[in-house]
């Protein structure tokens, strides 16, 4: 008789979201919302979330810009953010108020990841005493005659693997956070090994040397965005991705990203302001020119009006392929790149053999839209011919393979 874990699971749900958003709230020296959505402010008789009260952006790299909706609860805010004890700093000019973050020193980077550590045994704790409780439950039930004595043993081990696979989701969220906040400098290969030996990035500058400074731009920008709401995730793309970035204060490379929203989750002129307002603080952190062209949505409709045309063999320009690049990364990638392939598979096999073909084609044309850019750069014909070599296929591999991945 099967044993329903519903309640086992939901308890594990929960105590993975309540890890995700406790890593969020601790400080790491970079300006973040997330930090502040525990605070709750005394407005209109009662305890509203500040997020609520609030317009809450990125100024810069450390600081956080918060716009009351009412100006007349500004020192109403000023006071629970003061209270909360985060050890931020913040000031006012009377209608708006800035959070600063201070740069972290090594012994705070220390204390925070013993936070970070406790943090996960509580996470651990829960599921222990979510376990007990099914445990006792199955008992119950075999006393009272529901289920067999090897129906109880069977639960027992199925519910042991659930735990066993709760703690390894547990534990592969805390080890990001505590590298993080010791700010390792790792040389690029060792930090980022996977993508140093990918075909589709060639992260080699014009000189030579191995950059993948493009993907810690990323990253960083990912950080900020990450509870926006609509926001899906980006991709590193251009020169940078593909062999062909220059170095040097004058001459260096833009960084170019492409970003992914849903719009049934937000409005595009909200996500827009938070993506600028991203797209501003790294700007200042990094010291990264970053370049960026319209957001991409993936709604399904969206989805619908890239993939149509390319099934009917017709050409259309779009973005849509590069949320298959190896270098993509977001809170809501895998998602969008299953509801992708799960509209595929509804085409018959020659049209989804098209829409393939034909989102690999209009990959590799937006990137050769820089060849002109290229051939300005004076790169020798026999090392262009290298680089496109081939690059249609290898677009239309990884994007069957993802495919064949999120729909199985």
């Amino acid at each position: 008789m099967l044993y329903d874990f519903k309640t086992f699971e939901a308890k594990v749900v929960a105590a993975k979201e309540w890890l995700a958003k406790e890593y969020r709230g601790l400080r790491t020296g970079r300006a973040s919302p997330a930090v502040l959505d525990s605070i709750s402010v005394s407005a209109y008789g009662s305890m509203t979330p500040l997020k609520q009260v609030a317009a809450i952006g990125v100024e810069d790299a450390r600081t956080l810009r918060i716009q009351p909706y009412d100006i007349g609860i500004l020192k109403d805010i000023e006071r629970a953010i003061s209270s909360a004890d985060l050890g931020l700093g913040s000031s006012s000019d009377g209608t708006v108020i800035r959070v600063t973050f201070p740069e972290l020193t090594a012994e705070r980077r220390e204390q925070l990841i013993k936070v970070a550590k406790g943090k996960l045994e509580e996470a651990r704790t829960t599921v222990r005493l979510a376990r007990d409780e099914a445990w006792k439950d199955i008992q119950e039930k075999e006393r009272a005659g529901e289920i067999t004595e090897d129906d109880k043993f069977s639960h027992k081990e199925e519910m042991q693997k659930k735990v066993d696979k709760a703690n390894e989701d547990l534990e592969k969220g805390a080890i990001r956070k505590p590298h993080h906040m010791n700010n390792e400098e790792l040389p690029y290969e060792k930090r980022y090994p996977r993508i140093a030996r990918e075909k589709l990035v060639i992260p080699r500058t014009m000189e030579g040397t191995l950059n993948l400074d493009f993907y810690d731009v990323a990253k960083e920008l990912n950080d900020i965005l990450s509870d926006t709401p609509g926001y899906v995730g980006l991709a590193p793309v251009g020169s940078r991705t593909r062999g062909y970035a220059r170095q040097g204060s004058e001459q260096e490379s833009d960084v170019d990203v492409l970003f992914f929203y849903d719009s049934s989750k937000t409005p595009r002129h909200e996500f827009e302001f938070a993506r600028h307002s991203a797209i501003s603080a790294v700007q200042n952190s990094q010291g990264k020119t970053i370049d960026s062209g319209f957001p991409i949505n993936v709604t399904h409709m969206g989805i619908v009006y890239s993939l149509l045309p390319l099934s009917r063999g017709q050409t259309q320009e779009t973005q849509l392929g590069f949320l298959f690049a190896q270098t993509a990364i977001g809170p809501h990638i895998d998602e969008s790149r299953k509801q992708v392939a799960e509209y595929l598979k509804t085409f018959p096999s020659p049209s989804r053999a098209k829409a393939i073909r034909g989102l690999a084609d209009a990959t590799v044309a937006l990137e050769m839209k820089f060849e002109d850019r290229i051939y300005r750069m004076n790169i020798p014909k026999d090392e262009l011919d290298k680089m496109w070599s081939g690059r249609q296929q290898q677009w239309e591999k990884q994007i069957v393979e993802s495919i064949k991945l999120y729909s199985s």
